[in-house]
């Protein structure tokens, strides 16, 4: 099984780096066990299993107290593993883990990287625990500037990478596969119109405004379906959003709008290339995101996207060029546009082409690697911790 079709953008990221690396670097993964885990042994890395938390930065009378313990606990556990294999460099690649890392960074005494793929909500407790791991750790990464922001807003002398994530060419490339096949692997009729959503299934990645947009266009295209990939994967009771409540309201939504049969849940693939070669269209609605690895992975597949306007697709997309860039929440907006999108071959595909060539050329993986391992440098010159630079341990 292709362990990486579970991994969340941030982790495909992660993986792209760890093979990528030159042959002088010695990678080894410290993760909980888990999809993760798997795809890092699947590539060759050592794998050493550590706890994690589901602890969200929303304060709460039981919750917040067991995560602080479960992050205490496994901040212990990098202390001990670290004086095993004795890195070079730590790369904690999510804000959960760059918490981690900075409450272990005292005692390890090595040059720690956290690397930011979200931006959190407002409030005291996540502006403090910015504030905390910007100051403890040696360099910081942001999937783009608007993950960038706040820390930037609290940071004092820490330095800040934009880092775009990257995508593989070789492995999204339109031309390795048959439109026709790819439709008909999903049992899709060839003169169907196609929308299609490849995100984890949370509120703030909108799959709801998706249907309302279905159903708005059903009124012009009656032929058109969605699919929508992917599925909840922050289901504790201490996650910001119930995700799970949030999917079996999707059923309800497209039941009330009267689109339950073009509405397709197809859950987590690992065939998300063919997946995005049988539709004509890609959707990502969220109302702020980050980044968006569904963004530029459908960009690579020459599909046009219509993404929303608020964080990181306005600094990957031109509007009109390379993909269209809409207000979230407004879904007859965007049912108009992807009506017009539809109704022109010719757009679609010179917006498809734009956007292929604009990935490719600034957002491969090798160019990513050499963004991350410039940052390493960086770190190495403004360390706390008095340590010559050496191969590195991510």
């Amino acid at each position: 099984m292709n362990h990486t079709s579970q991994v969340s953008g941030a982790e495909r990221s992660l993986l792209s780096l760890l093979e990528g690396l030159p042959p002088e670097y010695e990678p080894a993964l410290a993760c909980p066990s888990g999809a993760l885990a798997e795809a890092g042994r699947e590539i060759g890395v050592p794998v050493h299993t550590i706890a994690g938390t589901d602890g969200s930065l929303r304060l709460h009378a039981v919750h917040t107290a067991r995560a602080l313990h479960d992050a205490g606990s496994t901040a212990r556990a990098v202390v001990r593993l670290a004086r095993e294999i004795k890195p070079d460099l730590v790369h904690a690649n999510t804000i959960r883990a760059g918490l981690i890392a900075a409450a272990a960074a005292p005692q390890i005494r090595i040059p720690t990287i956290a690397h930011v793929h979200d931006r959190l909500p407002q409030g005291r407790v996540p502006t403090f625990m910015l504030k905390r791991m910007a100051r403890a750790v040696d360099g910081l990464f942001a999937c783009s500037s608007y993950a960038a922001e706040p820390l930037w807003n609290v940071n004092r002398g820490t330095p800040v990478r934009v880092v775009y994530n990257p995508v593989d060419g070789d492995v999204f490339d339109p031309s390795a596969f048959s439109r026709e096949t790819a439709r008909a692997r999903l049992g899709l009729p060839h003169t169907s119109a196609v929308l299609v959503v490849v995100a984890q299934i949370i509120p703030w990645k909108a799959q709801d405004d998706a249907i309302r947009i279905l159903a708005e266009l059903r009124r012009e295209h009656p032929d058109v379906c969605l699919l929508l990939v992917g599925s909840p994967k922050f289901t504790s009771r201490a996650a910001r959003y119930d995700s799970t409540a949030f999917r079996t309201g999707l059923d309800e939504l497209a039941r009330s709008l009267g689109v339950e049969e073009q509405v397709r849940f197809l859950g987590e693939r690992d065939d998300v290339p063919w997946v995005l070669r049988a539709a004509d269209v890609a959707l990502v609605p969220s109302w702020a995101e980050p980044f968006g690895m569904c963004l530029i992975e459908a960009m690579a597949m020459e599909l046009p996207v219509l993404a929303t306007s608020v964080g990181g697709p306005k600094e990957v997309i031109t509007h009109g060029t390379d993909g269209l860039l809409l207000p979230p929440r407004e879904p007859k907006v965007w049912a108009a546009e992807v009506s017009r999108l539809l109704a022109d071959p010719g757009l679609r595909r010179s917006i498809g082409h734009a956007a292929r060539k604009r990935v490719l050329a600034e957002m491969g993986p090798a160019a990513y690697v050499e963004r991350i391992l410039d940052g390493y440098a960086e770190a190495f010159v403004h360390s706390r911790r008095p340590v010559a630079p050496r191969p590195v341990h991510a």
